[in-house]
């Protein structure tokens, strides 16, 4: 019970899960990745301020690249004022990740998600930001495990 209100430990462990089911089901080279900041520091102490860009999970293969990023909320959106609205930390990460992606060939199509848990309240929603795709979408863990087998699958078709 203890490790299940842990929220941080939920998060690792969520994480940890959908990265590892791309990696047994799928082709793409799974990995976390390091992003680095195109920033030119004046000097090494303000080069170490900046904090550390990595991936909770990084998709690749020889014609598609897509980082994900996996949310352990309660709650997927937010509340200003009246309206609700997506969470603008996570939207800024994505747009951190997009702003500073290294140069390759894959570089230009990169797609991004912010990949949340549900039990009851889906998100299904595309953006994009030039050549890039960004969906926010959520995974039911409420399911049985093929219907979260074919969810995850789907999210990467």
């Amino acid at each position: 019970m203890d490790f299940v209100r842990d929220k941080r430990q939920m998060a690792i462990l969520f994480e940890n899960f959908v990265r590892t089911f791309y990696r047994v089901h799928t082709d793409y080279k799974v990995k976390r990745e390091d992003i680095y900041w195109r920033w030119i520091a004046a000097d090494q102490v303000a080069a170490g301020l900046l904090p550390k860009m990595q991936t909770d999970i990084s998709l690749t293969s020889a014609t598609r690249k897509i980082i994900i990023d996996c949310k352990f909320t309660p709650e997927a959106t937010q509340h200003h004022y009246e309206a609700e609205t997506l969470r603008s930390s996570h939207l800024f990460q994505i747009n951190a990740y997009l702003t500073n992606l290294p140069v390759g060939k894959l570089t230009d199509i990169c797609e991004m998600m912010l990949l949340y848990p549900t039990v009851d309240s889906p998100l299904s929603h595309d953006f994009m930001d030039g050549l890039h795709r960004i969906k926010i979408r959520t995974i039911n863990l409420k399911q049985n495990w093929q219907g979260i087998h074919k969810d995850l699958l789907a999210l990467v078709a």
